[in-house]
């Protein structure tokens, strides 16, 4: 059974679907801040500082910009852009999350005060990156998505020596995630291994894998949101939309609620006494019969309530004799019986 579960933290991955257009991006915030998630983040890329004209588009969607130096390009926000997103975030009281995809955009994050840092599968073997996020000290949410278990290993272990607060998250990048790559095993192996805070980054699609993680005792959920399916975006098919994410974040408070509140069964029992007797039944005799009359099973009916001698209990009454003389469907009790 888990143990010590507290409450999720929920982030939902605004991503590129801002389009560079920083108006949409605050715009998200206020949509995606209304379903209850903890955070909401995007992505810091600066073009100069992490793309070259060898990078190739994951999504054909997006090859209108020619080369992916240019689609960076022309997605940025500057400092103050991305300095008024996290003040946006703060008033909305939502935590502000964004990855870093260069030490240049991790500078700029750390500048404008974020503290968590959440870094993506794509950075993990990238140590300069890591270097500089492990001297700020601050806590580190690692995605697992396309690193060997070699290459998570390194970056856990190197980022450890500087920050103690590191959580792993299992992830698949593939776009959407179909349920034979989810791999909620990892996340077992991941807290055996580590013995850190351990959850899920799903691109599914689909609300089904966070809450089974969470169930199975997932302490951080990250999904892509995006207000509609049919909106324009390299990650809409691997998203949830507004609906979807409300019914996520609904599930996992539950299920939060759930794991909070282990039973004791026999307690719980005890205070269903009345919805015992009225659902369980008792032994009532089915016929006319004269007191000292022998009570055999053909004298007996097991019917409601449950308010006399239990069913289970019918040897204690058998070939016993009547104090009284009873009618049929009279209950029949303990006292009576010699």
């Amino acid at each position: 059974m888990i143990k010590n579960k507290k409450k999720t933290f929920i982030v939902a991955e605004v991503g590129m679907s801002h389009h560079g257009n920083i108006g949409i991006a605050h715009s998200l915030i206020d949509t995606f801040s209304k379903t209850g998630v903890d955070a909401i983040k995007f992505q810091t890329h600066y073009a100069d500082y992490e793309s070259t004209k060898y990078e190739k588009f994951r999504n054909k969607k997006l090859s209108f910009y020619k080369t992916r130096y240019n689609y960076w390009k022309k997605t940025e926000f500057s400092q103050n852009e991305w300095k008024k997103l996290l003040i946006h975030c703060n008033k909305k009281n939502v935590k502000f999350l964004s990855s870093p995809f260069s030490v240049h955009a991790a500078k700029i994050l750390d500048i404008i005060g974020m503290n968590t840092w959440k870094i993506a599968s794509g950075e993990i073997t990238n140590f300069e990156l890591l270097d500089f996020v492990r001297k700020t000290k601050k806590p580190v949410i690692l995605s697992s998505g396309m690193s060997f278990i070699s290459e998570l290993e390194d970056a856990y272990f190197y980022l450890k020596k500087y920050t103690k607060d590191i959580s792993i998250l299992q992830c698949t990048s593939i776009y959407p995630s179909s349920p034979k790559d989810i791999g909620l095993n990892l996340m077992e192996q991941i807290n055996n291994k580590y013995k850190c805070k351990f959850g899920l980054s799903d691109h599914s699609g689909e609300i089904y894998p966070s809450l089974a993680a969470v169930s199975l005792g997932a302490s951080i959920i990250e999904v892509h949101a995006t207000i509609s399916k049919e909106d324009f975006g390299p990650d809409t098919s691997s998203s949830l939309d507004i609906s979807q994410l409300n019914d996520l974040v609904k599930g996992v408070r539950f299920i939060d609620e759930i794991l909070n509140n282990p039973l004791d069964k026999n307690k719980k029992t005890k205070s269903l006494k009345d919805m015992k007797k009225l659902f369980e039944k008792s032994l009532f005799i089915n016929k006319k019969l004269k007191k000292d009359h022998k009570i055999t099973k053909k004298d007996l009916d097991i019917k409601k309530p449950g308010i006399g001698i239990k069913p289970n209990k019918i040897n204690k009454v058998l070939n016993k004799k009547l104090k009284k003389d009873y009618n049929k469907d009279e209950i029949l009790q303990l006292k009576d019986l010699k």
